[in-house]
């Protein structure tokens, strides 16, 4: 997995069932999500890519899930791979300012500042714009 895409690899079946050691809920692996890699990439930036494809994971992929329609998940994956973004967990996180290997864990990526609702995160409709008006 590299920054906005995924190498599905050889096509290959588990069996998901209790006898798996961490059996995850099944909407982790189905549907739209943006997957997280846990490692943080050489040039110190997060990576995530957005799949619709069912596909099983492993630990060191995160899956996001929309929790609302409000919020697109195209939009989850812009702010993940941004720059800033990447700047601000680097500099709060105290895993992500590790020598060997930073990283990101479930706790730091869930407090990243992301707002459910589109015009706090600085989106705002079109019909809200009020312009100046020329004097």
């Amino acid at each position: 997995m590299r920054r906005h895409r995924v190498d599905p690899g050889p096509e290959r079946y588990i069996r998901l069932d209790e006898t798996l050691a961490e059996l995850k809920p099944e909407r982790y692996f189905a549907g739209p999500r943006v997957l997280v890699r846990q490692m943080i990439s050489r040039q110190f930036r997060l990576q995530a890519a957005y799949v619709e494809r069912d596909a099983v994971t492993n630990k060191s992929i995160y899956s996001v899930l929309a929790l609302t329609r409000g919020v697109p998940l195209g939009l989850i994956l812009a702010l993940l791979n941004s720059r800033l973004m990447s700047w601000y967990f680097l500099t709060m996180s105290q895993v992500g300012q590790r020598d060997d290997f930073p990283k990101i864990v479930l706790k730091e990526l869930r407090s990243l500042p992301c707002r459910h609702h589109l015009p706090l995160a600085g989106i705002v409709p079109r019909q809200q714009l009020s312009w100046p008006r020329p004097v």
